[in-house]
């Protein structure tokens, strides 16, 4: 009895061993069941987490294969890019810096992929320049007007330049001051060279583009702040006639009664005498208008024309001619020169203005 007591016993807890370990290994299994499944089952904040530190990375590594390499960029380049710039022609800025169309390509197509931008977009005939570019232009002029500063000796030497000056002037102002102005720079600067064209109406936009130097004008361009100006005289007026054909009028009814002749730059109806005249309620008869002074003096020639002008043409270029006082109170002139401020400080354009200056004081 006791015997078969004893291995019923020991059956019993056999059996429960066997029992117990196998609860311990269905529990082990869904315990590695349930870390491999929590393993691609995170919770979904951790998931965009990482998708953006993915985006993240992605960002940083384009930014840094595109980081813009500042020292690729050469003088040349940024010169080419204003050129192109101020002319918006390709074809244009090639002949104005001298060199082929393609090169003036290639220097964009460089600008474009170092900018990561198109610059200048196709419109018609011409280009137009991209948002950037238009941020970028005044910048690129400080840049250049920098890198010619550092070229520049502190000791300035006329006899040294081997520049072009180009001077914008009507045939009135070239023909009083720009004979001295030559004569000066040949003796101070015999490198240098002079190149003088007529006054068109972009006078500003010359000065900004480069495409002058000086101007010489009765016109007031004080409104624009990059531009700079000094007075250099201050002119009256003449009439003037043919003395072999009539006699001078007397009087303010004969004048205005005559046959007038005048120098017309623009499309405007009246001049400042004519305004001076229309306040007092006259109003001259033109039966002659010319473009230039030097035109105006040969057609007038022979007929009984009179032509009121700045005085200091019976000098000159109406020197054939008799003249009398206004009859009436003329305004005057104050012709002045006008320059980009970037050129303020440049010792060779205080040299030029200078000339202009003495050539001025001497007239």
């Amino acid at each position: 009895m006791e015997k078969g007591a004893r291995a019923d016993r020991t059956a019993r807890m056999k059996a429960k061993r066997r029992m117990l370990r196998v609860m311990c290994c269905r529990k082990s299994r869904r315990g590695r069941k349930s870390r491999r499944r929590n393993r691609h089952c995170m919770h979904p904040a951790s998931a965009v987490c990482r998708i953006h530190l993915v985006s993240i990375n992605r960002m940083c590594l384009i930014n840094y294969m595109k980081k813009f390499d500042y020292l690729s960029l050469d003088g040349r380049l940024l010169l080419m890019f204003k050129t192109v710039y101020d002319e918006q022609s390709v074809t244009a800025a090639a002949t104005r810096l001298g060199v082929n169309q393609s090169t003036v390509s290639h220097g964009l197509a460089r600008l474009r992929d170092l900018l990561d931008d198109p610059l200048f977009i196709k419109s018609g005939r011409n280009i137009i320049p991209s948002e950037r570019a238009d941020r970028l232009a005044g910048r690129v002029d400080s840049l250049l007007d920098g890198l010619k500063d550092l070229g520049e000796a502190e000791d300035f030497s006329a006899a040294e330049l081997t520049d072009r000056f180009v001077i914008s002037a009507h045939d009135y102002q070239r023909e009083l001051l720009m004979p001295k102005v030559f004569r000066k720079i040949r003796e101070e600067a015999p490198r240098a060279g002079l190149k003088i064209i007529d006054t068109a109406g972009r006078i500003i936009e010359d000065l900004r583009a480069r495409r002058t130097d000086l101007v010489i004008s009765p016109l007031s361009l004080r409104d624009s702040e990059d531009i700079m100006g000094q007075l250099l005289f201050t002119e009256s007026f003449t009439c003037f006639y043919d003395a072999e054909v009539i006699e001078p009028p007397r009087g303010l009814e004969a004048y205005v009664q005559a046959q007038h002749a005048r120098v017309s730059f623009t499309n405007e109806n009246r001049s400042l005498v004519d305004e001076m005249l229309v306040k007092t309620g006259y109003q001259r008869n033109f039966t002659l208008e010319v473009p230039g002074f030097i035109a105006l003096s040969t057609l007038m020639r022979g007929t009984p024309l009179i032509a009121t002008l700045p005085s200091r043409l019976g000098h000159f270029i109406m020197s054939d001619f008799a003249s009398f006082p206004c009859p009436f109170p003329a305004p005057t002139l104050n012709f002045h020169h006008y320059w980009h401020k970037r050129d303020n400080a440049s010792p060779k354009h205080k040299w030029l203005r200078s000339l202009v200056k003495d050539a001025a004081a001497a007239a």
